[in-house]
């Protein structure tokens, strides 16, 4: 079985963070929470086996759980992350 990953960075937005007025843990400006999501998944056979012929995930921002302090979200504290 081989397996080929394809990645498609999605750069990091203030607006993927839901606003809060204060930190939600302690000591903490911001927190991102991602989930991966199930695109598309297919079997085949081989040798009459059954086998994963296919799967695509995507990592998507849960909006929802991912916060950010008010007035702490700055144009450099998302620069070089990716989900």
């Amino acid at each position: 079985m081989s397996v080929h990953v394809t990645v498609t960075p999605q750069q990091l937005r203030w607006t993927h963070f839901t606003e809060v007025k204060s930190p939600l843990a302690p000591g903490a400006n911001a927190a991102i929470v991602c989930e991966m999501l199930v695109n598309r998944i297919s079997l085949g056979t081989e040798h009459g086996k059954t086998k994963l012929a296919q799967l695509v995930l995507q990592i998507v921002v849960d909006r929802a759980s991912s916060w950010v302090v008010k007035g702490k979200a700055t144009t450099e504290s998302t620069s070089g992350f990716t989900c």
